[in-house]
C-alpha cells in the first residue's frame, strides 16, 4: 500500500518540475549561481582549513582526521535535534495525517512514509554541506576523487540512525510529557546540551596568552586534543569518518567493517521502531490530537502598548502587527528558539570579561568583536528564514479575510516588516553592545559595530520578509516544507552572502590599520566611507526586495 503514497509524491515532484520552464530564466539562473556560489564558498574554506592543518609537519593528516571527526559528530547531534523537531511536525502534527488516518492504510506503511518524507526534508541541506567539505579533504589528502560518490552511500545509514534517534526521543517526549506542545520540551533540551558544551570547553580550555602560542596553525594544534570526546567508539559519526580514513588509504576491508557496522546498526534500530510503531503511533497521535500546547498569556496591557509603540502605522497595520506577535507568543516552540539562540550568545557575550580574553592582544579583542558581529548577525539571518520568511505563505488560507480589511496587500507586507523589524534591531544592536562593553574595545568599532547591527538588521529582515513575498508557497501550511522550497533555499543564501558582504566592508578599514596600510587618523576617514557604502548597498537591497514581494503580491490572484 505504500505504492500509491509514493507515486502520488512522485507526481507532485514531477508536476513541480514541469513548472519550471514557466520561471523567468533570469530567475533560474540567479538561483543556481547563488547555490553554486555558496556551495563553492564552503569548499573553499574547508579546502583552506584542511590545507592549515596539513602543513603542520609530522602531525597534518592527524590534525586533518581529527578535524574530520569532529565535523561529523557536530553534524550527527544536529541532525538529531533537526529529525527530533521536524519529526513532531511532519510524523505526529502533520495535517496530511487526517487523510492518510481514513485511508485502508496501516499505522506502520503511514509511519514508514512520513520517516522517509522526514528523513529527505531535513537531510538534503546537510548533504550539501558535507558535499564540499569531503571534497576538500580528499583533495588535501591527495585521495583519488573517484572514490568520493563511495562516501555518499556511507551517508545512508547514517542518516537513518540520526532520524530513528531523533523520532524516538520525540515519541517517547510525547509519552512523558503528554497534553502538552512538545517542542519547547525538545528546544530546552538543545539550550542545556550547548551550554554544558560551553562550560566544559571553557574549564578545558587553554589558559594562556595568545600572544606566547604563536601563529594560528599552532594554535588550531593545540585545541585539537581538547576534542576527544569525538572518538567515542560508540558514536556513528567516529564509524563514518572511520570508514572514510580507511577508504582514503585503500584499505577497503577496513573500510567496509566501517560500512557494515553502520548498516546494521540502522538496521537495528529501524527494526525495534518497525515493532513499536503499531503500539505506540497512533496513542500518540491522539494525544496531539485532543490536546493542545498552551501559550503564554499575555496581558491586555502589554498588548496596548506595543500599540502605542507602533502609533505611527495605521490601526489597521497596528493590528497586524499585534497578531504576528501573539501568533509567536502563543506557539512556545517560536520563542523558545530565539531565547535559546539568543540566550547563548548572551550567556556567551557576558562571560568575555574574564582574565583569559583580557590577556588578548588588541589585533585579537578586534578579531573576537568581529566574529561576535557576525555570529548575532548569521544566527539572527537563520532564524529570519526560519521565522519570517513563511509569515506571507502561512497567510494563504487566510488570505480572503486579509482581502476584506481596510489594507493593501504591500501595506501588509510593510507592516510585518516594520513590526518584526523593531524588535530585530533591539535584539542585535543589543548583543552587540554587551559584546563591545565585555571586550573594552575601542570606541571607533564600538560606533562602527552598533551602526552596522542595526542596519544589518533592518536589511536582513526586509530582504527575507520580501523574498517571503517573492516566493509564496499558499499550499503548505508547514514552515519546514515551505522553507524547504526554492524561495526559502534562496533566502538563506542571500541572507549568509549579505552577512559576508558586511563583515568585509565593515572590517576592511580595521583590517587596514592593523597591517599599517593607514593610519588611526586616517581610520575614521575609511570608516565613514565604508559605512556610507554600506548603508547606501543596504538600503538599496532591502527595497528592492520588499519591492518584488509587493509586486508579486499585487499580482496573485486568491
Amino acid at each position: 500500500m505504500l505504492k500509491p503514497l509514493f507515486t502520488s509524491r512522485y507526481k507532485i515532484i514531477i508536476n513541480t518540475l514541469q513548472e519550471i520552464p514557466q520561471i523567468p530564466s533570469l530567475r533560474i539562473l540567479t538561483i543556481i549561481g547563488f547555490m553554486a556560489g555558496i556551495i563553492y564558498l564552503c569548499y573553499d574554506f574547508a579546502h583552506y582549513i584542511f590545507s592549515l592543518l596539513a602543513g603542520i609537519e609530522g602531525a597534518g593528516p592527524f590534525l586533518c582526521d581529527k578535524l574530520l571527526n569532529l565535523f561529523f559528530m557536530t553534524i550527527f547531534f544536529l541532525l538529531i535535534f533537526s529529525n527530533a523537531i521536524s519529526s513532531y511536525s511532519t510524523i505526529f502534527r502533520s495535517q496530511e495525517l487526517r487523510i492518510l488516518l481514513v485511508h485502508p492504510l496501516s499505522y506502520t506503511e503511514i509511519f514508514i512514509f512520513k520517516f522517509i518524507e522526514s528523513l529527505v526534508l531535513t537531510s538534503w541541506a546537510f548533504m550539501v554541506l558535507i558535499g564540499p567539505f569531503l571534497f576538500a579533504y580528499f583533495k588535501v589528502r591527495g585521495v583519488p576523487l573517484v572514490l568520493l560518490p563511495v562516501t555518499f552511500v556511507y551517508l545512508i545509514p547514517y542518516l537513518v540512525i540520526a532520524t530513528i534517534i531523533g523520532i524516538v526521543i520525540t515519541l517517547f517526549l510525547i509519552m512523558i510529557v503528554p497534553y502538552k506542545d512538545l517542542r519547547p520540551y525538545l528546544m530546552f533540551i538543545l539550550a542545556c546540551l550547548c551550554l554544558v558544551s560551553v562550560i566544559y570547553l571553557r574549564q578545558r580550555y587553554i589558559q594562556k596568552q595568545m600572544e606566547t602560542r604563536g601563529e594560528i596553525i599552532f594554535f588550531i594544534s593545540q585545541l585539537m586534543p581538547y576534542f576527544n570526546f569525538a572518538e567515542k567508539p560508540y558514536l556513528p559519526s567516529l564509524w563514518l569518518s572511520s570508514g572514510i580514513f580507511n577508504l582514503s588509504s585503500k584499505r577497503f576491508l577496513q573500510s567496509g567493517f566501517y560500512m557494515w557496522l553502520l548498516v546494521i546498526n540502522a538496521t537495528f534500530l529501524f527494526q525495534i521502531i518497525y515493532l513499536l510503531i503499531p503500539y505506540l503511533y497512533y496513542p500518540a497521535i491522539t494525544l496531539l490530537s485532543t490536546h493542545t500546547g498552551k501559550g503564554v498569556k499575555v496581558k491586555y496591557l502589554i498588548w496596548k502598548m506595543i500599540k502605542k509603540i507602533f502609533w505611527f502605522l495605521r490601526p489597521a497595520e497596528r493590528e497586524l502587527v499585534v497578531k504576528d506577535l501573539k501568533s509567536i507568543v502563543r506557539e512556545p516552540v517560536q520563542y523558545f528558539q530565539l531565547l535559546i539562540f539568543f540566550g547563548i550568545l548572551a550567556v556567551y557575550f557576558t562571560n568575555l570579561q574574564g582574565q583569559y580574553y583580557q590577556s588578548f592582544p588588541f589585533k585579537w579583542k578586534m578579531f573576537i568583536a568581529f566574529l561576535n558581529l557576525i555570529a548575532t548577525n548569521l544566527v539572527l539571518a537563520s532564524l529570519a528564514v526560519r521565522f519570517v520568511f513563511p509569515l506571507i505563505s502561512l497567510e494563504g488560507k487566510r488570505m480572503w479575510i486579509l482581502n476584506l480589511a481596510p489594507i493593501s496587500r504591500g501595506r501588509l507586507l510593510f507592516s510585518k516588516f516594520i513590526g518584526i523589524a523593531t524588535f530585530a534591531v533591539i535584539i542585535n544592536v543589543s548583543l552587540i553592545t554587551i559584546s563591545n562593553f565585555m571586550l573594552k574595545i575601542s570606541q571607533e568599532f564600538v560606533n562602527v559595530s552598533t551602526v552596522g547591527s542595526a542596519v544589518s538588521a533592518l536589511t536582513l529582515i526586509g530582504m527575507i520578509i520580501g523574498l517571503g513575498g517573492w516566493f509564496p508557497n499558499f499550499r503548505n501550511d508547514n514552515p519546514s516544507r515551505i522553507i524547504a522550497g526554492i524561495g526559502g533555499t534562496l533566502a538563506l543564501i542571500i541572507s549568509l552572502m549579505y552577512v559576508g558582504f558586511m563583515a568585509v566592508i565593515l572590517g576592511l578599514p580595521f583590517y587596514l590599520y592593523l597591517i599599517g596600510r593607514i593610519t588611526f587618523s586616517q581610520l575614521h576617514t575609511y570608516n565613514a566611507l565604508g559605512m556610507l557604502i554600506f548603508i547606501v548597498i543596504s538600503t538599496g537591497g532591502g527595497l528592492y526586495f520588499l519591492f518584488q514581494g509587493k509586486r508579486n503580491l499585487e499580482r496573485i490572484e486568491f
